[in-house]
């Protein structure tokens, strides 16, 4: 007979499947319990960048295994809600996430954006004024080559006009 100390023996198996099963035994008791699991459970996971790309946002999303760890420069902390609807951006420092427009340096590159922005709108109509003054100029030497041209004419002519 088996002693009563080590009769209480159990035994798990798991699948990880996409519907595991979990099988308990437990031999002091002598039942058997079937739990059927719910599909792995997965979670989103996001690359941090300094930089917006080219969405505005300065991250990128993936989607992992729920037991998965992510290593640097991945994190798996979500973006809490007081920042939806704003440009979240992971701070390493703080390790947490926070508003773009509160870092002095995304406030500075997106002034210097807005400052582009007015300077390549200055530029264009610059740039429509000078088409304008070479045009004004071209038919202003045009106009010059005329006169020199008639002043010659005249000169090899001997025509002069005397104001009297």
């Amino acid at each position: 007979m088996a002693d009563s100390t080590a009769t209480s023996t159990s035994v798990s198996a798991s699948t990880s499947l996409a519907a595991s099963t979990t099988t308990s035994v437990s031999a002091q008791a002598g039942t058997e319990a079937s739990t059927a699991t719910a599909p792995e459970k997965m979670k989103t996971i996001y690359r941090p960048y300094s930089v917006p790309q080219s969405d505005g946002q300065y991250f990128t999303t993936l989607i992992a295994p729920g037991d998965y760890t992510p290593d640097y420069p991945y994190i798996d902390t979500p973006i809490p809600g007081e920042l939806q609807g704003k440009v979240a951006k992971w701070d390493w420092q703080l390790r947490k996430w926070v508003d773009s427009m509160d870092d002095p340096v995304a406030t500075e590159i997106n002034g210097l954006k807005s400052q582009n922005a007015s300077l390549i709108a200055a530029l264009a109509t610059t740039t429509e004024n000078l088409q304008s003054v070479q045009k004004s100029a071209d038919t202003a030497n045009a106009a010059v080559a005329t006169l020199i041209s008639q002043i010659a004419a005249d000169k090899d002519t001997g025509v002069t006009k005397q104001e009297g």
